[in-house]
């Protein structure tokens, strides 16, 4: 948990009956009864979702585009990589703004160390301004083997209510100070950034070009898979059972829930800090619910018309959505839910093979702002040792 003040924003996944093994209400859920609370109600899957008429949802237009990495994309990334990552050089003096220092820290409160306070061998950049106020200031001067108390407050409006406004105390070790200069794309650059996997700066490009590509092709046919089932949910009519609407609600707000506790916020921060009122944030989670109930049905009525049944291929594709072998699966998610989302598969690529497919008309504007960043980043860099992005801690605002 960083220590931050900046403001963070939560996305949550709730519609489109995204595959999310988080949503394992299905795991060990009892049935409901007549004697069940409301509470336990919610909690229980229900006996039936409801009921569902299908319209159209063979032969439904399906838009699709051509996917493509440009050599311009691959080189704009790599430009944007290389100024991002700049060469470190450790030195034997004090810090100063702008050098990067290796510490070590524990945050106190009341003397006693803190959740998410404490990390070693962290790199920061002072003046950056991504800890609390105070961190970076006080670390100036520091050299190399210095410990430092730094006496410090949290911001009044920080996420993690527990902290906001409370005197905490961070304990640094300055394992070392470096000076950063401006890094080069050549051969030696590709070959320090990727750890040896490329060693030259055209055997970077190919992989780089490669790994874009097979993600966006990933991202792809997620959007073609969504779109499909919201057309056949659109074609059809439903008679919505008022427990499973209860139910997905429910599960939607516990995953909301768990992701918001790995920022150490709750539900009462999440809302402060959004802005949203109680009311807005019901309502919406409402029509997440029925969206979800809606997906349900749909996905379970195809699959018993179409007379599928699970096999040993739904079960493989399901190992390739998720990288895990079928066992793992059910040992992390349990049976019913794995066979949930293979049953999404199975109706998703159905509806995908018998849709009508059409060329995306995309104007220049729009064709040349393509996701190199979503594509690129979280996929081709990350996959090549790049985890700066990814680092938290709990002194970062």
């Amino acid at each position: 948990m960083h220590v931050s003040s900046k403001k963070m924003s939560v996305i949550v996944a709730t519609a489109a009956f995204a595959l999310l093994f988080s949503a394992c209400g299905a795991l060990g859920a009892k049935k409901s009864t007549p004697e069940a609370t409301p509470a336990e109600a919610a909690e229980a899957e229900p006996e039936s979702y409801g009921k569902v008429t299908l319209g159209d949802y063979k032969g439904m237009d399906l838009e699709v585009k051509e996917i493509k990495v440009t050599d311009e994309e691959i080189q704009s990334y790599l430009e944007g990589l290389v100024k991002s990552n700049p060469e470190q050089t450790e030195v034997d003096r004090a810090a100063a703004d702008g050098d990067v220092v290796n510490i070590d820290y524990v945050g106190k409160k009341d003397g006693v160390a803190f959740e998410g306070g404490t990390a070693s061998a962290y790199d920061l950049k002072l003046g950056s301004g991504s800890f609390i106020q105070g961190f970076e200031e006080g670390l100036i001067g520091a050299k190399k083997g210095d410990h430092k108390t730094l006496n410090l407050t949290f911001p009044e409006n920080y996420g993690n209510k527990e902290l906001a406004g409370k005197a905490v105390t961070f304990d640094v070790t300055v394992n070392a100070v470096k000076e950063e200069k401006e890094s080069v794309l050549d051969d030696a650059w590709v070959e320090r950034y990727t750890k040896g996997a490329q060693k030259t700066v055209d055997a970077y490009r190919e992989a780089l070009k490669a790994q874009f590509l097979d993600q966006r092709k990933k991202n792809e046919k997620s959007m073609e898979m969504n779109q499909v089932l919201q057309d056949a949910v659109e074609h059809a009519t439903f008679e919505l059972s008022p427990e499973a609407v209860a139910y997905e609600t429910a599960q939607i707000k516990k995953r909301m829930e768990q992701q918001l506790k790995q920022y150490g916020m709750d539900m009462a921060s999440y809302l402060q800090m959004s802005g949203m009122k109680q009311e807005d944030f019901d309502q919406q989670m409402q029509k997440d619910a029925e969206n979800e109930a809606k997906y349900r049905l749909v996905i379970d009525e195809i699959f018993n018309k179409e007379g599928f049944h699970l096999g040993e291929a739904d079960y493989k594709a399901l190992e390739e959505q998720f990288g895990m072998s079928k066992d793992m699966l059910i040992e992390r998610a349990g049976q019913k839910s794995v066979d949930l989302n293979a049953r999404y598969l199975r109706v998703a690529n159905f509806l995908i093979d018998h849709a009508n497919k059409v060329a995306e008309k995309v104007s220049e504007t729009e064709g040349n702002q393509t996701e190199t960043t979503a594509a690129g980043e979280s996929g081709a860099a990350a996959e090549n040792g790049d985890t700066k992005a990814a680092e938290t801690s709990a002194a970062a605002k």
